[in-house]
């Protein structure tokens, strides 16, 4: 099991959003400071997908799991 306090996480995203991010963090698109103008770099399709199903508590995929997984990263 790796060691938590070395395990790091990288979001990927366009670089419009840099400044809204270092002035207001990462938010999620529902989240009360959300950016208004945020632009996405990842396959719409897959992004309303995860968007549209909805989990056991109500909530949509895509709140929870708005990564990627395949052989290849989308920038690839």
């Amino acid at each position: 099991m790796p060691e938590l306090n070395k395990l790091y996480l990288y979001r990927m995203t366009h670089m419009e959003n840099l400044s809204y991010i270092v002035q207001y963090g990462i938010t999620h698109s529902n989240a009360i400071n959300a950016n208004p103008i945020f632009k996405a770099i990842g396959d719409g399709s897959l992004i309303n997908t995860q968007n549209s199903f909805i989990i056991e508590n109500g909530r949509c995929l895509g709140d929870y799991f708005p990564f990627y997984f395949a052989t290849r990263t989308p920038m690839l």
